[in-house]
């Protein structure tokens, strides 16, 4: 008995932060943290979705992209001086993240990941139902686009201290 009350213990721990979400493109559900990733559908005013389709991203492409941006923002945090007083480190647990999941006018499987540190902003939902613009220098805001099709991510715009 005791077991298996430390395997549900275990488990619940793991599992702490992660919602089910159901995808609303298909009937699959999703298990994100909710309270630091949305997934947001394409905004057809922004050039980069302009002859976009929608994706319907899986579990799978779901641990592609993480994987992808883990390997993103490890690259781009090892080119730091942590030395230097200001450094453009990124500090992952400091920021929110939209994902745009979508098809590109060559076909290719996408994700428009916006990124911003929600210490500075006062969002409540809204952050999870549209785009968010940061107009800020700094480490703040950055976003990237991961090509699922290629397992690569490309498009990394990261505002660097003048």
């Amino acid at each position: 008995m005791t077991k298996i009350l430390t395997l549900l213990i275990l488990i619940g721990t793991v599992s702490y932060g992660q919602k089910t979400v159901s995808n609303s493109m298909s009937n699959q559900h999703l298990s994100f943290d909710t309270n630091k990733i949305a997934i947001i559908p394409i905004d057809r005013k922004a050039s980069l979705f302009k002859d976009a389709k929608e994706l319907k991203l899986s579990n799978i492409d779901f641990r592609a992209v993480d994987k992808i941006f883990n390997n993103c923002i490890q690259t781009h945090n090892n080119k730091q001086d942590t030395a230097k007083k200001l450094n453009d480190f990124v500090d992952l647990k400091k920021y929110k993240l939209q994902y745009v999941p979508f098809i590109s006018s060559n076909g290719q499987r996408k994700v428009y990941v916006n990124a911003f540190r929600d210490s500075n902003l006062n969002f409540d939902v809204g952050w999870k139902k549209g785009l968010i613009t940061v107009y800020d220098c700094g480490i703040c805001n950055f976003d990237l686009v991961i090509n699922l099709t290629k397992n690569n991510y490309e498009e990394f715009s990261y505002p660097h201290r003048r």
